[in-house]
């Protein structure tokens, strides 16, 4: 496993714009109140940053537009038929552009000592998220919401959730595990461990923040989902809701929002 836990094609700071977004949300009118970690980020696709109110209210717009487009067609006398077809796209906080970010590669082992690889799992969608086991604030809310994403998706679920820790000194094998069914994982989950050496250089390239304190460890609250080909598509922050989550892995199995 070496001295690091992150694989030579790594590309560094590919995830910079994710954790500005966090940050400015902290800030902002997005972020629940000050100093808390944001629960949504009013950021979409393509780098545009919209206030919370717009963003509620474009799908209503968007739908009294496309209404008032049918009506024009079926007035129109000399109108051809046409069939619309609609494609179905991300619903993320942040939604990545088909075959642009791959997912930085990594070399850790998980709670039953396999080494993990983001290549190894070509083929199945990947969340890929960064916990504490001994956490009881956010994590264990996270971990609750992963759970019914693993539930709404079933036993032939697509998906492969891999946890990095955030806590080298205090998540062991057994802390992973209790963690896990405790709060009802099933399927195909994978909790990787290391030393801090090993693991913070994985935290830098998904730009996750890990800073302990006495009595707690902060960290980044940030859910990934990695396509079957090995590229980051969607971003989603605490406050996870599990249907779109789900809505979104069968998406990406599915091979959709190319």
């Amino acid at each position: 496993m070496g001295g690091a836990g992150l694989a030579d094609n790594t590309v560094p700071g590919a995830f910079e714009t994710i954790k500005a977004f966090a940050n400015w949300a902290a800030r902002e009118e997005c972020s629940p109140s000050a100093g808390s970690l944001p629960v949504a980020l009013c950021f979409e696709g393509r780098g545009t940053v919209i206030n919370p109110v717009v963003r509620l209210l474009a799908p209503l717009l968007a739908m009294l537009a496309l209404a008032a487009l049918v009506l024009t067609h079926l007035l129109s006398p000399h109108a051809a038929p046409r069939i619309v077809t609609a494609q179905l796209t991300l619903a993320a906080d942040i939604v990545v552009p088909a075959n642009s970010m791959p997912a930085p590669e990594l070399a850790l082992r998980d709670q039953r000592s396999q080494p993990v690889a983001v290549s190894a799992l070509r083929g199945r969608v990947v969340a890929l998220t960064f916990l504490d086991s001994h956490c009881k604030q956010l994590c264990p809310i996270e971990a609750d919401q992963l759970a019914q994403v693993q539930q709404t998706l079933g036993k032939s679920s697509p998906l492969s959730l891999v946890v990095v820790s955030v806590a080298p000194d205090t998540d062991t094998p057994d802390s992973a595990r209790s963690f896990a069914a405790t709060h009802g994982w099933a399927g195909d989950w994978h909790w990787l461990l290391g030393t801090e050496a090993q693991l913070a250089p994985v935290w830098h390239a998904y730009s996750i923040d890990v800073k302990p304190t006495t009595a707690d460890i902060l960290h980044s609250a940030v859910l990934y989902l990695i396509d079957k080909n090995g590229y980051v598509r969607a971003g989603f922050v605490s406050g996870l809701k599990p249907d779109v989550v789900a809505r979104d892995v069968r998406l990406l199995a599915a091979g959709g929002s190319s």
